[in-house]
């Protein structure tokens, strides 16, 4: 499935859902981000969110785990990876990647 295509000028709510996480683990599958997640996260940067930019977030997290969650997925995720370890990864393959 290909992803969505981003409006130029909403290109920044994805790098704000990668720095919140884009969900979260429970009962062996990932969970969408709930409004308080994404509130919180808000609060504690000092990011002012509109309505419109916490739904896209949530949505967006929705589409995300979805996805994952679908057992006839090309890449379902490994949901015994702790979320820090998976973070650690990721993060090394960018640092890597902008070498």
């Amino acid at each position: 499935m290909e992803p969505p295509e981003i409006h130029e000028n909403y290109t920044y709510l994805a790098e704000f859902l990668c720095r919140i996480g884009v969900a979260g683990v429970g009962q062996g599958c990932l969970v969408p981000l709930t409004f308080q997640e994404i509130e919180a996260w808000a609060r504690i940067t000092q990011t002012e969110l509109s309505w419109f930019e916490a739904e896209a977030l949530h949505e967006m997290s929705v589409a995300y785990t979805s996805i994952k969650n679908d057992k006839s997925s090309d890449c379902p995720i490994d949901v015994s990876v702790s979320r820090a370890e998976r973070d650690a990864a990721n993060i090394a393959a960018w640092l890597e990647a902008a070498k």
